[in-house]
């Protein structure tokens, strides 16, 4: 029986194939998955004239993580985010490690006066450092290393002086959020 597929094709379809094999035989081997962390709240606000807010972080993963909390002012003009440097407010640890099934608290403070009206809008980024390979990823890897991006909100004092409660509590499991993009 003859083949319906011209000889140059065949080559290629097999070449294709053989390539296909060899990426997913090897991936294991080849690639690491991004850790994976709980975050809450997520939308942390420090209200009125409190100083500061909670931020929770929790490994759920199998090895130890490390990550880095930075905060930046935040605008957004023409369909655009604008990020810009601010010492206003500052994460406390800035630099964390997070041993598996542990949670850390990461003290969100505001260094400046609440703004006179309405909020002042910043972005809280939390970056996965990256680690040294262990002995056993000899060879070519990928390595993904994950970003979350949380809203941030310094609030003016509220009218009448009624405050809400600025100290959060971690929530029970069901009430968690993930989030996260990754990186280059």
């Amino acid at each position: 029986m003859k083949s319906m597929i011209p000889p140059g094709r065949l080559a290629s379809l097999l070449l294709l194939a053989q390539a296909a094999f060899l990426a997913v035989d090897g991936l294991p081997a080849a690639a690491q998955s991004p850790s994976s962390i709980l975050i809450w709240p997520v939308n942390p606000v420090i209200e009125g004239q409190a100083r500061a807010t909670a931020l929770w972080l929790e490994n759920p993963g199998k090895s130890p993580i490390t990550l880095q909390v930075r905060i930046y002012a935040w605008t957004q003009r023409e369909n655009q985010n604008l990020y810009a440097e601010t010492r206003e407010v500052i994460g406390s640890p800035p630099i964390v490690t997070i041993e598996p099934g542990a949670r850390q608290l990461v003290r969100i403070t505001r260094l400046v006066a609440p703004p006179p009206s309405g909020e002042q809008p910043y972005r809280i980024i939390v970056d996965e450092v990256p680690v040294k390979d262990g002995p056993g990823t000899a060879g070519a890897s990928v390595t993904f290393r994950m970003r979350y991006s949380l809203p941030l909100f310094s609030e003016a004092k509220q009218e009448g002086g009624a405050e809400r409660p600025t100290r959060p509590q971690p929530p029970s499991p069901g009430a968690r959020a993930r989030t996260g993009t990754p990186f280059p």
